[in-house]
């Protein structure tokens, strides 16, 4: 794969997602099941005109509903981004993804992913807190090729870590471009569906669909990026 723009990048991505309409097929299926789980756990708002009607048991019931809100949200990001990166790679190396391509990268790098979740989350809320979002700003986007270098290069966070630097660094215009880009769809995508979490059960659901279809789109585009600059000297001599 030689080195191609960002412009190049997003549009070969099209071209691969329109003959590989697969990939989204993880997305979907994740968020159908996120947004009927996180339906069926959703609990009526607390009544605040009375605080003294609120009960201790009722606290700690809904800190458990929201633990476990949290833990599927976390398994949903696992799964998700080990089938859509190992589908997009396979898609940008091969011209062809399959299900068992995302299978594949779930069973052998699920546990690295997990273990990349958990440390970008602890770091960024450090940063958050310390530099009232600025260094977690920076730090995002320093480490927006984490995920593909954990599935795809097979590395451990640290070295992950070090390779999304390298290619963020070496690549600079085209990671803001990209990460602009990306932002942009979000907002759009998050806005259009706020009318949605106001419809009940089925609100959430779709939702939680259109949100796990939007993220196989931006690891495509992702995966693309990566692939490009991984094996450029200094970004391997980084590693």
């Amino acid at each position: 794969m030689t080195e191609q723009s960002v412009e190049n990048i997003f549009g070969r991505a099209w071209d691969l997602l329109m003959k590989n309409p697969a990939i989204l097929l993880p997305g979907l299926i994740v968020g159908l099941i996120v947004g009927i789980l996180t339906g069926l756990l959703a609990l009526p708002p607390i009544d605040t005109s009375d605080p003294t009607a609120v009960s201790h048991l009722d606290l700690a019931a809904r800190g458990l509903n929201a633990a476990l809100l949290v833990a599927i949200s976390t398994l949903a990001t696992i799964v998700n981004n080990a089938y859509t990166i190992g589908m997009s790679g396979a898609a940008w190396m091969r011209g062809t993804a399959r299900l068992s391509d995302g299978a594949t990268a779930f069973r052998l790098e699920g546990g690295k992913l997990f273990v990349a979740i958990v440390l970008l989350f602890i770091i960024e809320a450090v940063l958050t807190i310390v530099t009232f979002g600025i260094g977690a700003l920076i730090f995002e986007f320093f480490a927006l090729y984490v995920f593909a270098a954990t599935v795809i290069g097979n590395d451990n966070f640290g070295r992950a870590l070090r390779e999304s630097f390298a290619i963020s660094t070496r690549r600079f215009i085209p990671t803001i471009v990209i990460i602009i880009s990306l932002f942009v769809v979000a907002i759009v995508v998050g806005v259009a569906t706020i009318p949605l979490r106001f419809i009940p059960f089925i609100g959430p659901i779709v939702a939680a669909i259109v949100l796990q279809g939007v993220v196989s789109l931006f690891n495509l585009v992702i995966v693309g990026e990566y692939l490009n600059a991984r094996n450029a000297p200094d970004v391997v001599a980084a590693e």
